[in-house]
């Protein structure tokens, strides 16, 4: 039973070690307590009374035993498993502003993935949070380290200050000149003030220099916009990118260094860093430039007050001196204070519209939609597949497809004899084929066709069956008929007829026997003889293209009305295209659903080469229905079936099996 819209009140704490192995179980209420058992084997793991925590390899789980009338199952994955399902799982999407962006996670349990949703906004909230947390933090730690150089800088001046009172005796001289020495004190205060910002920024744009990343882009953060102008801008977009580089990388199935999109970032963050390189030394040698003209105005009005008495003059010297650094420490002072604020308050820049609270209704499956796209998809690719298999078989099944790739005419379609034989009413079909095969052959445009040649393309396609068969079909009607087996290398008519293979035509041809006792009568079937292969021989080819054969069959043309020459496949020896120059006709046979049409053709083609008269061809062993003959009514031409039996002991034999 799938429980998984339960799991909130299922499961009231779930507690897993990192490393946890990975397995199934099965909790259930067990008499008054609850028992975990393994599904891989069924072997019990824990049991615990109402309310107890169950313990397992690496987990512990606090279940709601009030809901433990069924058996609750559930498995425990490796954390980088369930974070990629997590993942699949998350939608992250724009929302109407720029700033805005809805957070959508699908799960069967509607109150688990409402407080998913919340629990990860308050995750990046927190993030967000703490990386400015951070920033502040970091910012502070420098200025502090200002106001310490700056602390001890005021109190050397202050204490020069001091002596210098004293050895003068001087306690609040009256300068004269009011006006010249406020515009050498506001000189040498901007002077003063100015060198100081070149020690800073110059400390800076070595550190950058040189690459000191962190500390260094602490300094241009500190520093502030008014030495700097771009540096707090160009400083948290760089620390952004760092952020999400290190976000890339950090998982174990996270990006590698080498991959498209940490090298964009990687790319983002140099050229951030060389943007506040030169924002540094552009901001520098602005203030080298008001440095200049600073110590250019100071000089001039020094040269203006080298009346005034030396002491007031080295007092108000040493006086500017105390302010200036005082006014610097001042300043550090303020920004150290807001830095201190911000990290104690900074709360980030991510701000929760609303809560996800849990759906009311699930999502829609389009179940129905589905099905029927995948009905159609089946569908097509039935089709589809049914039409390549089509194309890929090149076996010869119906009578159209011999004739189309042959251009020769199909005179007979015998129906499997095997099948036949069982069958009185499709023995009937099976005479019926070969009678019209007698047909065609009595009105052949052959003028005189009394030999007769059967072959075919390739082995066991019939042709020994047919060759028999067609002999009986010519003796039936009177006439003499031979049989002649002029397969010398794997001869076959013998054992259809159960005669002995020696002597035969082998003999004949070699001269060690005569023809008249090579020759047989069948008994079962008056007016046919066979004249059997003989001993097999490995000079066939010698013995059918000699003179001896050709002086033989013509004197066996004057013997008998019909000659049945049962040769090999055309493409299996060259027998078969000797045999055919010896014969008035050839007969081809193809057996349905296993000739390949591109042998029957090449078959076809060297018939034709050596000039053979094809009379035409006989498709064998298809079934009854594509017979032609299924509509005849079940009688032969005696009107007893019996008569027609394939049992020798029973009068003649009909049908014959190859």
């Amino acid at each position: 039973m799938d429980r998984r819209g339960e799991r909130t009140a299922l499961f009231k704490q779930v507690s897993a070690d990192y490393n946890a192995p990975r397995g199934s179980y099965a909790a259930s209420r067990v008499g008054d307590g609850i028992e975990l058992r393994s599904l891989g084997g069924g072997q019990r793991i824990d049991h615990a009374a109402p309310g107890a925590s169950l313990t397992g390899p690496g987990f512990e789980v606090w279940l709601n035993e009030a809901l433990l009338d069924t058996p609750v199952e559930f498995t425990i994955v490796n954390i980088d498993v369930a974070v990629e399902s997590v993942q699949r799982r998350v939608r992250i999407e724009q929302g109407a502003g720029p700033d805005l962006v809805w957070i959508r996670f699908s799960d069967p349990d509607p109150e688990f993935a409402a407080n998913f949703v919340n629990l990860l906004a308050n995750s990046y909230q927190n993030h967000r949070a703490r990386t400015a947390r951070e920033a502040a933090t970091r910012r502070r730690s420098v200025l502090a380290n200002q106001l310490s150089e700056l602390a001890d800088s005021l109190q050397g001046r202050q204490a020069d200050l001091l002596q210098y009172q004293r050895s003068a005796q001087l306690n609040d001289p009256t300068l004269q000149g009011s006006v010249l020495n406020t515009s050498l004190f506001e000189a040498e205060n901007e002077m003063r003030t100015l060198r100081f910002q070149e020690s800073l920024l110059g400390s800076v744009v070595a550190g950058l220099e040189r690459e000191e990343n962190d500390q260094t882009l602490a300094q241009v953060m500190a520093l502030g916009a008014e030495l700097i102008p771009q540096g707090p801008s160009l400083t948290e977009r760089l620390q952004d990118l760092q952020i999400e580089r290190s976000r890339l990388t950090a998982s174990r199935f996270g990006f590698t260094e080498n991959q498209p999109e940490v090298q964009v970032v990687d790319s983002l963050i140099a050229s951030t860093r060389n943007q506040i390189r030169v924002a540094a030394r552009q901001s520098l040698d602005l203030l080298r430039g008001r440095l200049r003209s600073a110590e250019s105005r100071f000089g001039e009005l020094n040269r203006q007050a080298g009346n005034l008495p030396g002491r007031t003059a080295e007092y108000g010297r040493l006086q500017q001196r105390v302010d200036a650094v005082q006014t610097v420490f001042n300043e550090i002072v303020n920004k150290y204070f807001e830095a201190q604020i911000a990290e104690d308050t900074e709360a980030g820049d991510i701000d929760i519209i609303g809560p996800a609270r849990p759906p009311v209704r699930p999502l829609p499956t389009y179940a129905g939609l589905k099905l029927s796209a995948a009905l159609l998809a089946g569908l097509l690719i039935g089709a589809v597949g049914a039409m390549l298999l089509e194309q890929l078989d090149t076996t010869i099944r119906m009578v159209d497809e011999v004739e189309i790739a042959t251009g020769v005419d199909v005179i007979g379609r015998i129906p499997n004899i095997r099948s036949v034989s069982r069958d009185p009413t499709s023995i009937v079909i099976g005479k019926e084929g070969f009678r019209s095969i007698r047909t065609h052959l009595r009105f052949s445009p052959v003028k005189q066709l009394s030999v007769i040649a059967v072959t075919s393309a390739m082995p066991r396609d019939g042709k020994t069956t047919v060759a028999a068969n067609l002999a009986i079909t010519l003796a039936e009607q009177g006439s003499s008929v031979l049989l002649v087996d002029m397969d010398l290398r794997r001869p076959q008519v013998h054992a259809t007829f159960g005669l002995d293979h020696q002597p035969g035509l082998s003999e004949v041809l070699s001269g060690l026997e005569s023809v008249d006792t090579a020759i047989r009568r069948v008994e079962a079937t008056s007016g046919l003889y066979v004249l059997p292969a003989g001993t097999v021989v490995h000079n066939a080819t010698e013995l059918i293209g000699g003179s001896a054969c050709s002086d033989l069959v013509a004197e066996l043309r004057r013997r008998y009305e019909y000659i049945v020459f049962d040769t090999p496949p055309v493409l299996a020896v060259t027998d078969a295209l000797l045999a055919s120059t010896l014969a008035d006709g050839v007969l081809i046979v193809a057996r349905a659903n296993k000739t390949d049409r591109t042998a029957l053709q090449n078959a076809v083609s060297q018939l034709r080469r050596v000039n053979a008269s094809i009379i035409g061809i006989v498709l064998n062993d298809i079934s009854a229905r594509r017979s032609g003959y299924a509509y005849y009514p079940a009688y032969d031409s005696d009107g007893d079936e019996k008569q027609a039996s394939t049992d020798p002991k029973g009068g003649r034999r009909f049908l014959l099996r190859s």
